[in-house]
């Protein structure tokens, strides 16, 4: 505001008031001051990094990704988000970005990504990208006006100040030997409340469960410390600020995390023992289960999304949907199965690798002729090879892989006695709602379990948003994260359970 809108508007404020002279001088001579006090106070130099930057990521000569980033100022420091455009994944939270002179710096740790570049003018950087061991690939930015195709806005995401405390965490796990880290909420009054630890799906997942630029575990933990329950949620193990590694860990490992979170728990002085209790979402729902049978401390559970089938049945499941819509043919999925089915029964014999290796060569020999039918078309709709290789797979011949896809989670169910919601949505594309939830109910009576309960939402996906399709690809162009309906069902039935 200059001067001479200061004036316009002392007019209109005036406008059929009879104000004597020296009064309207007084004023004027103080808005005057405050005018000039304004003009010369230093103001603070907005960071030429801040706004939003694309990039094309050069994998090789033929191929290279689009990537943007948006980069704010918030009380002073740098926030800033990554989008990889061509993939549809955005909102991925950039960690420690920093610039020093014409030095640009950031991570991405879910992701295990850094980058390194330099301003080479105020609308251009240069640098390089980096993912785990590999080499580093060239990505320069150049200053954009949006990022194409970004979701709509997360309006879930809840906004400090909260009206509950947060407490930043880390302990050392008590069952290995690294430390976790976490966020705890709880309500500022009280001490009799009942607290949950919530266990993410699959893929390293940092504390929010940040899917798709949802932050999943944020807004549940929001939501229930604001109802009166206390909420412990995790980085993984390996990512974030949690040690430990998460590339050879398994859902048994991942068990033993949540049960470390639920000893922290019972440490502290201001949380309620006997209403401590997980909810697990997607596969974390298959770990819960595994974590309430190694601890007595775990009195109620609330699955998620989950499963009643192994994770090999699962995979067939997802492929077959994703494979449909995509177009390919009966023959190419069927192929595709067997495919995989013969990589999990061979990731299933107690072999070496060696052994794993040489058999799964055998294997891809009988199925090579039936291959080369598919046409190239039909081969990349089903994701298909040109040929079979059995490097390609040794992934799965691993300690914690093996051991994750042939995890069957009603075995643990069969053993569950305490308290447990059973909740899924209807248009669920990942894990079919109406074939797992009468299994998941079935192992829990068999158990002679008496307090189950079911709820299957109509119009709800895997993230349980409200949705037109359920198909992967909508969950980023939501804007709910999570239904309404679904918040409240959790909370009054942790409620109704634990008084």
């Amino acid at each position: 505001m200059d001067i001479f809108d200061v004036l316009s508007t002392l007019t209109i404020f005036n406008c059929g008031k009879n104000v004597k002279g020296v009064e309207v001088k007084r004023f004027l001579m103080s808005l005057v001051l405050i005018v000039l006090v304004v003009s010369c106070t230093p103001q603070k130099e907005v960071p030429k990094i801040v706004g939003i930057w694309i990039g094309d990521l050069i994998v090789n000569e033929n191929v290279s990704l689009s990537i943007g980033c948006e980069v704010t100022l918030e009380n002073d420091s740098l926030v800033a988000t990554m989008a990889s455009i061509d993939q549809g994944a955005y909102g991925l939270e950039i960690n420690n970005i920093s610039t020093i002179g014409d030095s640009v710096v950031f991570s991405v740790n879910a992701m295990g990504v850094t980058y390194q570049g330099h301003f080479v003018a105020d609308t251009l950087i240069e640098g390089h990208f980096a993912q785990g061991d590999r080499p580093p690939l060239v990505l320069n930015f150049a200053r954009a006006e949006l990022i194409p195709g970004a979701p709509p806005k997360r309006h879930q995401n809840p906004t400090k100040p909260y009206p509950y405390q947060e407490e930043k965490i880390e302990f050392v796990s008590t069952i290995s030997d690294f430390n976790l880290a976490g966020t705890l909420t709880y309500p500022k009054k009280g001490k009799n409340f009942p607290t949950v630890v919530l266990i993410p799906g699959s893929g390293p997942n940092d504390r929010d469960e940040t899917i798709w630029g949802h932050k999943v575990f944020l807004v549940l933990a929001d939501y229930l410390t604001r109802n009166g329950i206390a909420v412990l949620r995790m980085d993984d193990r390996g990512v974030g600020e949690s040690t430990g590694e998460y590339g050879t860990a398994s859902i048994s490992d991942f068990a033993d995390d949540a049960v470390s979170g639920i000893n922290y728990l019972r440490s502290r002085e201001d949380i309620s023992m006997g209403k401590l209790g997980v909810i697990g979402h997607s596969l974390g729902a298959d770990i819960a289960s595994l974590a309430a049978n190694r601890s007595s401390e775990i009195s109620f559970m609330v699955l998620m999304g989950g499963s009643g089938i192994t994770l090999a049945e699962t995979i067939h499941n997802q492929t077959e949907h994703i494979y449909t819509q995509r177009g390919a043919s009966p023959a190419a999925i069927d192929l595709n199965r067997r495919i995989n089915q013969s990589v999990f029964d061979v990731a299933a014999m107690n072999l070496d690798l060696p052994a794993m290796e040489a058999a799964l060569v055998m294997a891809f020999e009988k199925l090579a002729p039936e291959l080369e039918q598919i046409s190239p078309e039909d081969r990349q709709k089903a994701e298909l090879p040109a040929v079979l290789k059995a490097v390609d797979y040794s992934g799965f011949f691993a300690d914690n892989a093996r051991y994750d896809l042939v995890y069957n989670p009603l075995d643990q169910l069969e053993q569950v006695k305490i308290p447990t919601l059973l909740i899924a949505g209807e248009r669920d594309t990942q894990v079919s709602a109406t074939l797992n939830i009468p299994l998941m109910k079935a192992a829990l009576y068999k158990a002679g379990n008496e307090h189950v309960d079911e709820n299957i939402f109509p119009e709800l996906n895997h993230l349980f948003q409200t949705c037109a399709t359920g198909e992967i690809e909508e969950y980023n162009q939501i804007g709910e994260t999570i239904a309404p309906v679904v918040l409240q069902t959790i909370s009054e039935w942790i409620d109704n359970s634990t008084e």
